[in-house]
């Protein structure tokens, strides 16, 4: 065994100078820098892009809201805008380069969606409540971002109406579409009386 490996490492070897002795440095070989004719291209070969990436396309964002929910969105007496969704939508239009963001006063809440649907807006807002109706048409976050609890708000001397059960019968003033109205409304549907 040993002396199949030593005959196997003596031809390695004497294979490796054989081959090595063969060789020799290649000779420098000048070369003219000019390009000849046919490696110039012509007009049609030369690439129109820039090599540097263009600037994103910036794509607006209308915000459609009614202006009547104090907090959210309302306009103040001087005309301008205010609330937490529109310092939202403000705060989304100075992080997100690629967005412009543009406020919409709609002036009433039943605006909103018939105005997503004709394409005045892209997006509402004014605390919007989910229903199975809305969800079929239009996408809405996964998070909300505000919650508000039902009250009833009667005199001080009124104690007549102390819940739910004692507004049977009487009138209710809520806005239409809105969370007190969807609950009101399901309420009713389950107690006719």
């Amino acid at each position: 065994m040993k002396k199949i490996f030593a005959i196997l490492l003596a031809t390695i070897i004497v294979l490796g100078f054989a081959a090595c002795a063969g060789s020799s440095s290649p000779e420098p070989v000048e070369t003219d820098p000019t390009p000849t004719e046919s490696e110039v291209p012509t007009e049609s070969e030369v690439p129109t892009e820039s090599p540097v990436d263009p600037e994103p396309e910036v794509r607006k964002i209308v915000y459609g809201f009614p202006g009547t929910a104090a907090r959210l969105n309302f306009v103040q007496n001087d005309g301008s805008y205010y609330g937490y969704e529109i310092s939202l939508v403000k705060a989304l239009d100075e992080r997100l380069e690629q967005y412009e963001f543009e406020l919409y006063l709609a002036g009433e809440f039943s605006a909103l969606t018939p105005g997503l649907d004709a394409g005045k807006f892209n997006m509402v807002g004014s605390n919007i409540t989910w229903k199975q109706e809305r969800a079929d048409n239009y996408l809405y976050s996964e998070v909300s971002y505000f919650g508000s609890p039902y009250v009833i708000g009667v005199q001080p001397d009124n104690t007549e109406i102390s819940s739910l059960e004692d507004l049977a019968g009487r009138h209710v003033l809520t806005v239409t579409g809105t969370a007190t109205a969807i609950f009101l409304e399901g309420y009713n549907e389950e107690n006719p009386d």
